[in-house]
């Protein structure tokens, strides 16, 4: 996995200016021409932020938990699975899949314990 060093290194740049081109915070702080060599470098050394290391960082997850009662349960249960992933990774998100009883949920969301950002609740009727 590429880091932010890394990229710097290749680009010339420090650390500090990597990090607010990608977290687009460089407006009115890194020339464009500099913003978009970094820009750049990254996109050839493949980096991707890791998510770990980001909510360290923020103290936010990023990851959304999927609630099932009975989905799994479907003929449909991969695809409905598969279409809410790939919805959550194109906004920057990884998706849990989980299954919890419902009064775990409401008891945790009540206590302001639950430990995601967002939650995805599927039910079959």
């Amino acid at each position: 996995m590429t880091t932010m060093k890394q990229v710097a290194q290749k680009a010339g740049v420090s650390v500090s200016t990597v990090s607010l081109v990608l977290n687009h915070r460089d407006a009115g702080r890194v020339k464009a021409e500099i913003a978009e060599r970094v820009r750049q470098t990254a996109e050839e050394l493949g980096y991707r932020p890791n998510p770990l290391a980001s909510s360290l960082r923020t103290s936010r997850t990023h990851i959304l938990g999927f609630i099932s009662e009975e989905v799994a349960t479907t003929p449909y249960a991969g695809g409905i699975i598969l279409g809410a992933q790939d919805a959550a990774s194109r906004l920057g998100y990884i998706m849990d899949n989980a299954r919890f009883f419902a009064h775990f949920v409401i008891r945790a969301f009540r206590k302001g314990t639950w430990p995601v950002p967002g939650t995805i609740f599927s039910r079959q009727t």
